[in-house]
């Protein structure tokens, strides 16, 4: 096939073709309006395929040719064009991707709280900014964006793109297979720093907490159900999970434990003190239903504390400015004008229009924080943090040496009374004092 051939070839009726003799299945159609389209032709199994090389004159017969040679020598080596863009067509958005890996991967082999967490993620962040869009087109500068448009949450923001890392590898051969230059758009991605919370409950914080919780029972703050969940996380410094789907099944009362099937950390028993006791006999076990603490529908669990430990803390955050001495006397006026205590939110309104910073008291406490608050009273009392560590449920030690410079309080306390002794001992009139002369040798 030469230029001089192709400038010869005139229009007709009816589409032709006209076929090169040194490379098989290059040719070139013409239109019956003399448009001429150099294409290619094979076979893949018993199917014909064909795809457009380019339009002449614009592209000459030269370079046809060596358009045509190189992907006829793409499907020899068994990467049919054709094949990709059906696979390519087929592809799966990023929705169909996600909630595959749900049904595949996660379900099957995931405990139901990371089902949940990883649902959760899915639906809230992850399909409203990519749902939409082929998996395999999904570019860094994608997951980039969304990883940015989370940096006020950066836990949050890392969880996103963790999950997106595992999504990506679960179905990264099918990816490759569309497109052999494929790479896992979240390589190389760095995480933002996540600041690890260390929030203890003092003493005095604990008893304001329990003081808000016998009003919240006389007043009907939460449910009785609730409010002995909350309890039992005080008491056992168990996981929020663990207490939420615990089973009268699970509990031994002779041993003083709950025998726990399965955890975060798998099987595990964890041992009752007891105040602990006390509150499970306090709750009502309800017939036909399996849960200590129970959801409002028939067989099913409470899943959230979320709510009745906001009006928890909140409260106890109320009761300790009551001993303010600057909040008290407000607080006091507006239980006197309206004859019931003002709520947490009224009284931070109040000092938002005055232009005063009203103390955080508890309301920064969140309820793992009454986990890290068993762990820190343990510590105090002089228990080894390897027995800390059994009674968290940790499988690794550097899980439970964060509370390592805890154990450092009490020596402080021992060396300031040593010091203070030592003080007064010390304090007598400088100038009755005996100056001692040490030896040289």
């Amino acid at each position: 096939m030469t230029k001089r051939l192709i400038d010869s070839l005139k229009p007709t009726e009816q589409e032709y073709a006209v076929w090169d003799d040194e490379l098989k299945g290059f040719g070139i159609r013409i239109s019956p309006k003399g448009n001429k389209t150099f294409q290619v032709y094979w076979r893949a199994g018993k199917r014909e395929r064909k795809r457009k090389v380019g339009r002449y004159p614009p592209m000459t017969v030269d370079q046809a040719r060596k358009a045509a040679f190189e992907l006829l020598s793409d499907v020899e080596n068994g990467n049919d064009p054709a094949v990709k863009q059906d696979l390519l067509r087929k592809a799966e958005t990023m929705t169909e991707l996600g909630n595959r890996f749900l049904i595949e991967h996660s379900i099957p082999h995931n405990k139901e709280k990371t089902v949940y967490e990883n649902r959760h993620l899915l639906d809230r962040f992850i399909f409203p900014a990519l749902g939409k869009v082929k998996a395999v087109d999904v570019a860094k500068s994608d997951v980039r964006r969304l990883h940015q448009s989370l940096k006020d949450t950066p836990y949050q923001a890392n969880r996103v793109l963790a999950l997106l890392s595992k999504i990506f590898n679960f179905t990264a051969d099918d990816l490759y297979e569309i497109r052999h230059d494929w790479r896992n758009p979240t390589d190389r991605l760095q995480k933002f720093k996540e600041e690890k919370r260390k929030r203890y409950l003092s003493q005095q914080e604990l008893q304001i907490i329990s003081k808000a919780m016998h009003i919240a029972e006389r007043e009907n703050i939460g449910t009785p159900h609730a409010l002995a969940a909350l309890r039992l996380l005080i008491f056992t410094g168990a996981r929020k999970s663990e207490i939420l789907s615990l089973k009268w099944d699970y509990i031994n009362w002779d041993r003083r434990c709950f025998a726990l099937p399965d955890s975060k950390t798998g099987a595990k028993d964890i041992p009752l003190s007891p105040p602990a006791l006390e509150v499970l006999s306090s709750i009502e076990k309800l017939k036909d239903n399996p849960y200590v603490i129970v959801g409002k529908n028939p067989q099913t669990h409470m899943d959230d504390l979320g709510p009745t430990w906001r009006r928890i803390r909140n409260l106890a955050t109320i009761l300790m400015l009551e001993e303010d001495e600057i909040w008290g006397p407000v607080i006091e006026k507006i239980k006197q004008e309206n004859n019931t205590r003002p709520s947490l939110q009224t009284v931070t309104r109040i000092a938002d229009q005055k232009g005063y910073t009203l103390p955080t008291g508890i309301a920064d406490v969140r309820v793992h924080d009454l986990r890290h608050s068993f762990a820190s009273i343990a510590v105090g009392a002089g228990i080894p943090l390897p027995l800390i560590g059994g009674l968290l449920g940790h499988t690794q030690t550097q899980t439970t040496a964060r509370y390592a410079h805890l154990e450092a309080e009490p020596l402080h306390q021992a060396t300031n009374t040593i010091g203070r002794h030592l003080q007064a001992a010390m304090a007598d009139d400088e100038t009755s004092a005996e100056i001692i002369q040490f030896s040289k040798q």
